[in-house]
């Protein structure tokens, strides 16, 4: 019998595969998953504060405030209280932080190349505007 894949089972099976082998290579940097998630957030979409973040990512702000501390104490970021809200920590990226954020590019791309390896430059940018056709379609349910 032929049965069909589904959209979400092979949905998942790419996170699922994504995940780990972004993830052991986050590994042999030193950092854990949730630390990767929050550098994301600061890498990608610039997020200047601990609030920002726990937008970003969806989850609440005490979390990231437990993981903002790890990657203080591992000398990637830096906070620095703000003049206008003393309550809130403006987040900088440290030399180390930078450095490592190249090697995180790195690992994005050789997994972009993983995942799409035999196609061509056409099949790509079709693949991806699919993708993104797909999320916008359900994007409001995880707002």
């Amino acid at each position: 019998m032929n049965i069909k894949p589904s959209f979400g089972r092979l949905i998942r099976k790419i996170y699922l595969a994504g995940e780990i082998y972004i993830g052991s290579r986050m590994e042999n940097l030193g950092i854990g998953r949730g630390q990767f998630h929050i550098l994301m957030a600061i890498f990608r979409q610039g997020a200047e504060t601990q609030t920002q973040i726990a937008e970003i990512l969806g989850t609440d702000k005490s979390s990231v405030a437990r993981t903002i501390v790890k990657l203080v104490d591992s000398g990637i970021i830096e906070r620095h209280r703000q003049e206008e809200n003393r309550r809130a920590y403006k987040i900088a990226v440290t030399q180390k932080g930078l450095l490592i954020q190249k090697e995180i590019k790195q690992v994005f791309m050789d997994w972009t190349e993983r995942i799409t390896h035999d196609m061509t430059e056409e099949e790509k940018d079709l693949f991806l505007g699919l993708l993104d056709r797909a999320y916008e379609n359900v994007r409001e349910i995880g707002e």
